[in-house]
């Protein structure tokens, strides 16, 4: 549009084939059609902002035959319980607005919030053993897909100090004093020729999920065939990470220190659940409050 600003335009056509326990029920590649437009400012040579859009929709999904096929009698069952079909849908839409300033001095951040909607078509027809469609029949209704997170926000922001060009710096590092501090303090040292601080923060709405029946007869949890899909949802996820990097030149190596704190205030945030035999359900989190380190040695 101009020297600043641009505006672009996408389409494209990807195919993927089926996962490695489909790939040998002689299944088609699924494809997908997707559709992209956006604007993209330049605020800076360093600095920029977009805002895009997009809609996408998939075809030839797997889908099992027993979805689209009425109940059989035995044996038949024994050859269609493993067969699959090409004949599943789905389709998203969002938009995402990113900002981005690049490390070229001392600072840096990325900022950016995606809105997500993605929903498939349920192809169950809910047929009776007699091959007559019930009254729970779906007729190829939309449900939200198991990649639907409508909300997505991410914040990482750093500070960089390259303390090797400034002058006092030089003249500090030629002291006996500070030296020896140096070798005993090691990275508790706050001072070092370089030190960058880097802070990220991450928010997703909850993914959605088909809750389970326990059956105790078979001892185990199962999502009845007449189940709403996905129509339940997790907890929303967020966490705040820190990381801090010194980094010391000598003549021969670079030595590069750092610790990372993952998850600072202890975030419980709730991944799946864990189905038992004996009928108890349990949550499985995400990591906690982790602290990582170590030290690199650059030749």
């Amino acid at each position: 549009m101009n020297d600043d600003t641009n505006l672009h335009l996408g389409y494209g056509k990807h195919y993927q084939y089926p996962g490695y326990y489909l790939v040998y029920r002689d299944l088609k590649a699924k494809y997908t059609h997707p559709f992209v437009a956006g604007i993209e400012h330049f605020f800076a040579a360093d600095f920029r902002g977009s805002l895009e859009a997009f809609y996408k929709t998939y075809q030839n999904l797997p889908t099992h035959y027993y979805w689209t096929n009425p109940g059989e009698e035995y044996p038949l069952p024994l050859e269609h319980g493993t067969h699959w079909l090409n004949e599943g849908e789905a389709k998203s839409r969002g938009f995402e607005f990113f900002l981005q300033k690049k490390l070229t001095r001392d600072w840096h951040l990325l900022l950016s919030y995606a809105w997500n909607h993605s929903q498939a078509r349920d192809m169950r027809l809910f047929l009776t053993g007699s091959g007559s469609p019930n009254d729970s029949e779906q007729e190829g209704g939309w449900y939200d897909w198991d990649y639907d997170i409508r909300h997505q926000l991410t914040f990482i922001g750093g500070w960089k100090k390259k303390f090797h060009e400034e002058t006092w710096y030089q003249e500090l590092k030629k002291k006996k004093w500070f030296r020896i501090a140096s070798r005993v303090l090691g990275p508790l040292n706050p001072l070092a020729d370089e030190i960058e601080i880097n802070i990220r923060f991450g928010y997703n709405s909850g993914r959605p999920y088909t809750e389970r029946i326990y059956f105790p007869e078979l001892r185990d949890w199962v999502a009845s065939e007449d189940a709403d899909w996905n129509s339940l949802c997790f907890p929303e996820c967020h966490r705040l990470d820190f990381m801090f990097i010194q980094r010391w030149m000598l003549p021969k190596l670079d030595i590069v220190a750092y610790i990372n704190i993952m998850n600072i205030y202890g975030r419980n945030n709730l991944w799946h659940y864990s189905y038992k035999e004996d009928g108890t359900k349990e949550e499985v989190w995400q990591y906690k409050t982790m602290p990582i380190g170590g030290v690199t040695l650059e030749f």
